[in-house]
């Protein structure tokens, strides 16, 4: 939200992103790990703008998350601000595999770092069938093979999903609830909360929806499409809100969804990218 409330500099625009949509477990090494697995690491990125990690997942091993046959997609967080493919961008995964007692029963799950660095129009390597937007890269370790799913994004402006409140009404108790953002071009969700299971409760007192990812790239001259989904124990979605933001340059946006039981208000921030990181400094970052 670098210029969502500053002016807009003339070094600061629309610029091409990298979105990572997912990343799965496609298969593991059955002499050495068998379903369930409990996972816990880190998978970061660095881009031309910032050389720091930006985490997209990052868990320790007292939280480990489980990934089960049924549900091998990692929970990702992140990233924190916008990735820029003006240059070379690392993925760096690093992940373990939890013992059954003790530390020392750890096992390394994957240790790689991808680097994306072709031309945007090549589309990058392993491209999925179907939507020419969308890329799958395979990353084989091992004890297991991941699946990332994402997509370069041109001209595109950082939209930063603030908050998601229940304004009125009330969220069933018993329910789960998914929220999910995309764009009008690219058919691939972006899934900034997936509690589906019932276990999420919303607070009546203030109804905070505490989304787990929040920035999402959009086509300055697309549509910023935001969905909330209610499902019932048995897994089966029985409500659905869809709206659609037109992206700003600065700013923010109010958008809200309206389902049965209730409406759900979110906030938007917008801001334009640099590509460098002489960039940022010029601003005190």
């Amino acid at each position: 939200m670098l210029f969502t409330c500053k002016r807009t500099p003339p070094q600061a625009g629309v610029k091409t992103c990298l979105q990572i949509f997912s990343i799965r477990v496609v298969e593991i090494n059955g002499a050495y790990l068998e379903w369930p697995l409990e996972v816990y690491g880190l998978v970061a990125t660095r881009d031309s703008m910032d050389h720091n990690r930006n985490i997209i997942f990052r868990l320790r091993r007292d939280a480990c998350q489980l990934l089960t046959q049924q549900d091998p997609f990692l929970a990702l967080t992140g990233p924190a601000h916008a990735i820029i493919f003006t240059g070379p961008v690392d993925i760096e995964i690093q992940l373990k595999v939890k013992g059954r007692t003790t530390e020392h029963e750890d096992k390394d799950f994957i240790s790689k770092v991808l680097v994306y660095e072709r031309d945007p129009s090549d589309k990058l390597a392993d491209a999925g069938i179907g939507n020419q937007d969308i890329m799958r890269t395979s990353c084989f370790g091992e004890l297991c093979s991941l699946q990332i799913t994402s997509a370069l994004i041109a001209e595109a402006v950082e939209a930063t999903v603030i908050s998601a409140e229940v304004i009125e009404g009330l969220w069933p108790p018993k329910s789960g609830i998914r929220v999910v953002s995309g764009t009008a071009s690219i058919d691939e969700d972006f899934v900034l909360l997936d509690a589906r299971d019932g276990t999420l409760r919303v607070d009546p007192a203030d109804g905070v929806i505490p989304i787990t990812r929040n920035v999402v790239c959009v086509e300055k001259d697309g549509r910023l499409k935001l969905s909330i989904e209610a499902y019932r124990k048995s897994g089966r979605m029985y409500a659905i809100s869809v709206t659609e933001l037109i992206p700003k340059r600065s700013s923010a946006s109010i958008a809200i969804c309206k389902l049965p039981f209730c409406m759900v208000e979110f906030t938007v921030a917008w801001s334009c990218l640099v590509a460098k990181v002489d960039d940022l400094r010029k601003y005190g970052i």
